[in-house]
């Protein structure tokens, strides 16, 4: 079966490949399902365990920057609360997954930042 035979079943239409292998249709869907996976899933799922490894990984003293671009330093970490000091003698509670990033730390790909003042 040919490729436009193939194209024709998947979208239903008739045409020369009418009664075609159901094999062939169920490899496409198969290699459809893997690039899907390969593009989009596994990226996707790295980017999650990174994200929740930097915040298992933030501790009392860093400074951090929140998703509503609030920068801050930490003073206090709960279970699901962080206190942040945003100015001397000011301090907000922010949720753990509200914090996008700590600074200095980490660079956009995730890796480790090399400290440039020494």
């Amino acid at each position: 079966m040919s490729f436009y035979g193939l194209f024709n079943a998947m979208i239903g239409q008739a045409g020369p490949a009418a009664g075609g292998n159901w094999w062939d249709l169920l490899l496409i869907g198969a290699l459809v399902f893997m690039v899907f996976y390969f593009i989009v899933i596994l990226p996707e799922q790295k980017k999650q365990n990174s994200r929740k490894t930097m915040l298992d990984a933030m501790k009392h003293d860093d400074e951090v920057v929140t998703t509503g671009g609030i920068y801050g330093k930490v003073t206090a970490i709960a279970d699901q609360v962080v206190t942040l000091e945003i100015s001397q003698g000011v301090r907000i509670k922010v949720l753990r997954t509200a914090i996008a990033g700590i600074r200095g730390k980490e660079t956009k790909d995730g890796k480790e930042a090399k400290d440039k003042d020494k």
